[in-house]
């Protein structure tokens, strides 16, 4: 196969999700986003931005190879047909470098009965009655929101639960355009208790995100941003931490 591709002056190419922007585009793209911020806190008289996203956390990871004798037809490999579980963190932080509790989504089982998957949703956050007596207790011990479902990813309802949570003040809100962010429940909710919601523009995510890992990797009350700060008095390139 090598040879071939070689003779015939071949190449493998790949479909990817890389952009085609460049870095001027980048730039310029901030740029407006950042004078479209500042323009939305001066009509809204807010001082402080937030900046809220979802990021997957593996928490047991299982190899699919191992090492054995030579000569082994069959070796087994604990895995259960799976490489990896991982729960749902959504994370918020402030540009003031506030961290807010944390929101974590983790996998579980539907009842087939509708009934009581509608009183888990309900009443316990989509747990059954037996795990959320393990649940609840873990709420109260390390200061977070614990929310189930089958896909440990969040939808419209537990973003309703988390604008509920967080805010009862006027405030800017980035987040990207997922579109459980956007559906009329949520973007009606935010309206009525003056969350203005920002959507952050396509493929510059990654700078304004920055503050999701500051907030996994250490979690103190408040996190120091070392790069610019939102503010009336001056929003600079980055809208969110850095």
């Amino acid at each position: 196969m090598v040879g071939f591709k070689r003779r015939h002056k071949l190449s493998l190419h790949a479909r990817t999700r890389v952009g085609q922007d460049s870095n001027e585009d980048g730039i310029a793209t901030r740029q407006e986003f950042s004078q479209h911020v500042r323009d939305l806190m001066g009509e809204h008289g807010v001082d402080v931005v937030f900046n809220a996203g979802q990021t997957a956390v593996n928490y047991e990871y299982l190899p699919t190879k191992t090492i054995n004798d030579v000569g082994k037809k069959t070796v087994w490999v604990k895995c259960g047909g799976k490489t990896k579980e991982r729960v749902t963190a959504i994370v918020l932080a402030n540009s003031a470098g506030t961290k807010y509790p944390l929101f974590f989504i983790f996998r579980t089982t539907k009842s087939k009965v509708k009934a009581v998957v509608q009183e888990n949703l309900v009443e316990r956050q989509g747990f059954g009655k037996r795990l959320w007596e393990s649940v609840e207790p873990m709420e109260a011990k390390f200061n977070c929101r614990v929310y189930g479902n089958p896909t440990a990813w969040w939808n419209g309802s537990i973003l309703l639960s988390f604008l509920e949570f967080h805010f009862s003040e006027p405030v800017l809100l980035l987040w990207d355009d997922f579109s459980a962010h956007w559906t009329e429940e949520v973007v009606a909710y935010a309206t009525s208790i003056n969350v203005v919601l920002v959507r952050i523009p396509p493929r510059q995510v990654h700078w304004s995100f920055a503050a999701t890992n500051h907030a996994l990797e250490d979690n103190e009350d408040t996190v120091q941003s070392p790069g610019p700060i939102a503010s009336n008095s001056g929003l600079v390139d980055y809208v969110c931490l850095d």
